[in-house]
């Protein structure tokens, strides 16, 4: 039988341990980024990217096991078409459709560690900057000190003029049409009629010789 100096003992030293225990959890939370690289494309481009980041900020040892983490992604399905999985390890495509893409950690996030996703899509309509929005949500329930700022990320696509079909958007290419005369000396090329009127040509002569 316990002494009555025993039991006080016992019981100090009990919530010693639920204080010790208190003190050394750490709070979870995880955070998504999302970034769309190269910040705009030429309409019917495949070359666009938005990769996610999905890390786990855990102040311990406590990973973000499979199933704990989805991520649901929205393009501006208005500018967008066809979005693809580039590069989705450790994560499953729960669903495509409609410019909405989600997806779910296969695999575990360990503490203090990020998972990248890598997400592929057609330019099909002019249009932008439109947003691309990352949503974190958690289907085994919320993380203890999860902080809500966190699971939100924004980016922006555009979709550019491109004249000539090369996949480069006017804005970068130095001759928008293909037909061999930069632009730099179309668009400086002009034309004076006798009676003083300036119009923009690039052969004023009509020898097929730009001026």
């Amino acid at each position: 039988m316990k002494t009555f100096t025993q039991t006080i003992f016992a019981r100090a030293v009990a919530g010693l341990l639920v204080c010790f225990a208190t003190l050394t959890t750490f709070a979870q939370d995880v955070s998504v980024n999302i970034l769309n690289q190269p910040a705009y494309v030429p309409q019917l481009a495949t070359t666009g990217r938005v990769t996610v980041d999905v890390c786990n900020n855990d102040g311990g040892a406590t990973a973000a096991t499979a199933g704990k983490v989805r991520v649901t992604v929205v393009f501006p399905s208005a500018i967008v078409g066809t979005i693809v999985g580039v590069t989705t390890t450790g994560w499953t495509i729960e669903s495509n459709t409609g410019g909405t893409i989600v997806l779910t950690n296969s695999a575990s996030i360990l503490a203090g560690a990020c998972s990248q996703i890598s997400l592929g899509y057609t330019a099909t309509t002019l249009g932008g900057p439109s947003a691309v929005t990352g949503t974190l949500s958690f289907p085994m329930g919320a993380l203890v000190g999860d902080l809500s700022t966190n699971n939100t990320s924004t980016t922006s696509i555009s979709v550019l003029v491109d004249t000539d079909g090369d996949l480069v958007p006017d804005v970068d290419d130095l001759d928008d049409d293909n037909d061999g005369i930069l632009d730099t000396v179309e668009d400086a090329a002009s034309c004076t009629s006798a009676a003083g009127i300036v119009t923009a040509n690039v052969d004023c002569d009509g020898d097929g010789i730009p001026n």
